[in-house]
């Protein structure tokens, strides 16, 4: 006998597989000559999805990390920018449970493309801001100035980005179920990215570019 179950529209796969397999568990122990074998678990590639972001979202910060070491000499600068992207990402992961999304692949694609524009806002301010300790402003001020000189451009910039994912919020039938949840995922994480860019990168800019080194 073959069965298989499938989840409603607003469902979890992952948690329905977990439910699946707690009720394959009570039978096989309430009767000694059932066996039930699970041919196929749609969570499987779900996990390979997560495990695949992860990866990436390894690679981009280590990747990042490099580019701006190269640009900077600056491990500290580095360490700042690569801070940006897991933090992005947890905002955005806070985010989408707000609204109702669930990991799956249409959103953990989303949150694969968003990891590349996640360090753009970032970069940018961390220059800004090591270009005017380089002049000798303390951090603080530094930071603070370095952030707040360059918000209106990397606010054009990623409204100018949101811009384009968000016609998809005006499709219908079928087409809107698979790209609203991929639009306002990347939407979350441009605008993650852009918060933490002007919080988060400066506070650490003030703490952690105290010693830095005047430059011409």
């Amino acid at each position: 006998i073959s069965i298989s179950v499938s989840k409603k529209q607003d469902s979890s796969s992952m948690k329905l597989s977990s439910d699946v397999k707690e009720t394959v568990e009570s039978l096989e122990a309430a009767d000694s000559g059932l066996h039930i074998e699970i041919a196929r678990d749609s969570a499987d590639s779900i996990k390979s999805s997560l495990l695949d972001v992860a990866q990436t979202m390894v690679l981009a910060v280590i990747i990042s990390m490099i580019i701006i070491w190269l640009f900077f000499g600056d491990i500290k600068a580095s360490l700042i920018v690569g801070s940006s992207i897991p933090t992005s990402i947890l905002v955005s992961l806070i985010l989408m449970t707000r609204v109702g999304f669930t990991l799956n692949v249409i959103t953990m694609s989303a949150l694969v493309l968003g990891v590349g524009m996640m360090v753009d806002n970032s970069i940018v301010v961390i220059e800004n801001i090591y270009r005017l300790r380089g002049r000798g402003i303390d951090p603080a001020r530094a930071s603070v100035q370095g952030a707040r000189q360059v918000q209106g451009p990397i606010l054009a910039s990623t409204l100018t980005t949101v811009c384009v994912f968000l016609p998809m919020i005006f499709t219908t039938g079928y087409t809107r179920q698979l790209m609203l949840p991929f639009a306002m995922t990347i939407t979350y994480a441009l605008v993650a990215s852009l918060l933490v860019s002007l919080t988060v990168v400066p506070t650490m800019s003030s703490v952690m570019l105290r010693k830095t080194k005047e430059r011409s």
